[in-house]
């Protein structure tokens, strides 16, 4: 069954919470609605409420984030895209080298490769878990004290298959920045 393009469907338009930029506007219909997040690959919904809640849910995950980021004073992505070239050894590298140059207990790690996170291998964490108490979950602390979040922490095994498509992807990234407790960092590797 072919998808339906939203651009197609009359007078649809939302404020979408999947990622910048938005567009802000309203929803003639719930077949709109479902159509348009279902394009998104969101999730499906099957009703008006639903969708509300759901948008509720988004904000208040956005405003959760927008707050932890601030709280993080340098922020370095390490991206390519493609696979294979090396990024979580740079984003390793970088951290413990920051930690050894005085930055130890103020660097953090958030390995993003969600189907083969190697993070917590190369600085000795298999096996770790996030611990969570009552204000969310906090990251492993390694070598050098750095902080590291990663799927590989929510796993069964380290040998467990992660299959998700972009947008779940996504999803957990958000929800990795959002409800960790990182406290202040000095710089973050991701």
């Amino acid at each position: 069954m072919e998808e339906e393009d939203p651009a197609a469907v009359p007078n649809a338009e939302a404020r979408m919470f999947t990622g910048l930029p938005r567009t802000e506007g309203t929803l003639d219909s719930e077949e709109a609605t479902r159509a348009i997040l279902k394009y998104e690959g969101v999730f499906e919904l099957t009703s008006m409420q639903e969708v509300t809640e759901r948008a509720k849910q988004f904000s208040n995950q956005e405003q959760k984030l927008r707050a932890k980021m601030s709280k993080v004073r340098h922020k370095i992505a390490v991206i390519s895209g493609k696979g294979g070239v090396g990024k979580s050894t740079v984003a390793v590298n970088l951290a413990v080298a920051l930690a050894m140059h005085g930055h130890a207990d103020r660097i953090g790690i958030l390995d993003a490769d969600i189907h083969g996170p190697s993070v917590p291998r190369m600085l000795g964490l298999t096996g770790q878990r996030l611990q969570v108490g009552p204000s969310g979950a906090f990251p492993a602390s390694g070598t050098l004290g750095i902080k590291v979040v990663s799927m590989d922490f929510l796993l069964p095994d380290e040998n467990a298959p992660v299959i998700w498509r972009g947008p779940l992807k996504m999803t957990a990234i958000r929800q990795f920045l959002s409800e960790i407790v990182l406290g202040r960092l000095g710089h973050s590797a991701d």
